[in-house]
């Protein structure tokens, strides 16, 4: 991808010495022929029209584009229009792995080690798993930082977990942002006890529609109550908060608020003023 960008960086500095007619040529030539029609296709999937979606991405995911095999490898692998076809997935997934998608290459490391139209081969998944990781996959970062923080099919070892799982929240995985919110309220894996970091992370977690990390807000900023375990450190108690990430957590139709306290405040129990401003935060 450097290379690209570095030739990309040559044609533009050529083509502002051919002059305005000649730049504006060579500016279309750079743009990938399917750059539209995948915009198109992308467009459709997110529409949940995957079978429209599938014909339109076939042939752009034929003729080299990453992004496209990578998400027939996703339509095939988990049924989405079409039934599930372990064998055609993993065939988009090693297309686009050979296409230098990290996703892709996540998605050939699941087939492996779940053994998923090729013969299981936890050594193999591992390795694929690496790489996904080492070229930026932040859903590869996340299963290996499961796996050492676990001792699942590798040593244990929190130093390498934590390190997975901040870089795939560095990249902004709400999972991996929830799940540092989680270390963080209890104290373990090598994550000290601090409700202040789990309000951070669990907020940044929040910001993208996580509803666990909504109902964990919900539960820090609770009243607290002899029964629940709770960190040394934690943000004030405010009942109106609490109220608004309840109000998130099931309107986005989780329920675990109520499995994580004992002592949830009762919104009824809020005047209308309080409850209105729960309901703008």
């Amino acid at each position: 991808m450097a290379g690209t960008n570095r030739i990309a960086t040559g044609e533009n500095m050529r083509a502002s010495s051919l002059g305005p007619l000649a730049a504006l040529l060579i500016s279309l030539h750079m743009v990938p022929a399917f750059a539209g029609p995948r915009q198109d296709a992308m467009a459709t999937y997110q529409s949940g029209d995957f079978a429209a979606a599938r014909q339109m991405l076939t042939p752009i995911a034929e003729a080299g584009d990453a992004e496209a095999a990578d998400t027939l490898y996703h339509i095939y692998r988990y049924g989405k229009g079409t039934d599930i076809d372990y064998g055609r997935a993993l065939a988009w997934a090693r297309k686009g792995a050979a296409e230098g998608s990290a996703d892709a290459e996540d998605g050939v490391a699941d087939a492996y080690a779940l053994g998923l139209g090729v013969p299981q081969d936890i050594a193999q998944g591992k390795q694929w798993l690496q790489k996904a990781a080492a070229d930026g996959s932040a859903e590869a970062e996340l299963w290996l930082a499961k796996r050492y923080l676990e001792g699942n099919s590798v040593e244990r070892g929190e130093t390498r977990g934590l390190a997975y799982l901040h870089a795939a929240a560095d990249q902004g995985s709400a999972r991996a942002l929830t799940a540092l919110g989680d270390l963080a309220s209890v104290g373990s894996d090598g994550v000290p006890e601090d409700g202040i970091a789990a309000e951070h992370w669990y907020e940044l977690a929040a910001q993208q529609g996580d509803t666990l990390a909504e109902a964990a807000l919900y539960s820090l900023y609770s009243p607290p109550s002899l029964m629940m375990i709770l960190p040394r450190v934690r943000p004030p108690a405010d009942p109106v908060t609490a109220a608004m990430w309840e109000v998130l957590a099931s309107t986005m139709g989780c329920n675990k608020g109520k499995q994580l306290s004992p002592n949830q405040p009762d919104l009824a129990r809020l005047s209308p003023t309080d409850l209105a401003k729960a309901k703008q935060l």
